[in-house]
């Protein structure tokens, strides 16, 4: 993690748009990477984790683009 003395605001759209794409990417290749590697689907602790994290994973992109609409059109 880097050690920033500055806070970043992080409503920055520039910022949101490049975590959002990052979670995106990262997402992908969870999934095509470790849930769809032979080693990985053989063993049900390891196909357990990669889901999980997929699954983390995508529960941020969906924070993250619900927090990036504009006011009054998110649910939560």
């Amino acid at each position: 993690m880097t050690n920033t003395k500055t806070p970043i605001k992080t409503t920055d759209p520039l910022l949101t748009h490049e975590v959002l794409h990052m979670t995106s990417f990262l997402m992908r290749s969870v999934d095509t990477e470790l849930l769809e590697h032979p080693a990985i689907q053989k063993n049900e602790h390891w196909s357990t984790l990669a889901e999980k994290a997929h699954q983390a994973l995508f529960d941020l992109y969906q924070s993250i683009g619900a927090a990036s609409l504009p006011d009054g059109e998110q649910d939560r």
